[in-house]
């Protein structure tokens, strides 16, 4: 590669043109363009990194639409540095969770509409970046074992730890659970105001 670049270079000194340099290295005209052009390889490089962001919010949300009651879905993925697809799979996993119960179609422009890039788990309150991706994952707020769909509306985005506790408990069993452990280890539980939570 750094010898390609090299010559591309010396051959672009010698004023020839990209079609010129493309036809005598028999390397494609894009390549050219990055090592010759102004300010190529930084711009590649941010849109690499933005367009890495947006597939793995495409990757989760498609494991959220196609979550199905008669699976176990592994949560807790591994990605490799060079996986571009995470996002995107979760996302279409989920709108395809039990076709028949699927009832709009979203993607990412409609994600970003209703969470915005920086938001908080919906159970714990802990705030959470988007653009980690191992920060969270999402949840079927009332769980497609309990009759749940897969509309944005009952896509929760949460912590992993909160995810796995919660399981197949809709919302108000998991916070029975949750203060039932509590007050078994010592703690008073009481709910706060609205205004005092703000």
């Amino acid at each position: 590669m750094k010898k390609h670049r090299d010559k591309i270079l010396e051959l672009r000194a010698q004023g020839k043109s990209y079609r010129e340099i493309e036809a005598e290295l028999g390397c494609a005209k894009s390549a050219v363009a990055y090592h010759c052009g102004e300010g190529q390889k930084e711009k590649t490089r941010q849109r690499t990194k933005k367009n890495y962001h947006t597939k793995l919010l495409c990757n989760k949300l498609h494991s959220f639409r196609t979550r199905s009651p008669q699976r176990k879905t592994n949560w807790y993925v591994r990605f490799s540095d060079g996986s571009i697809k995470a996002l995107h799979n979760r996302l279409y996993k989920y709108k395809n969770t039990r076709g028949s119960r699927m009832k709009e179609k979203f993607g990412v422009a409609e994600f970003f509409e209703l969470f915005g890039e920086c938001t908080e788990c919906y159970l714990t309150g802990r705030p959470i970046d988007i653009k980690d991706h191992t920060s969270y994952t999402f949840d079927h707020k009332t769980p497609t074992t309990r009759n749940g769909d897969n509309t944005l509306e009952n896509l929760g985005i949460c912590c992993p730890e909160a995810n796995g506790a919660k399981g197949a408990h809709l919302v108000e069993e998991f916070i029975t659970l949750c203060k039932d452990v509590l007050e078994h280890n010592g703690y008073t539980v009481a709910k706060r105001k609205r205004s005092e939570s703000n």
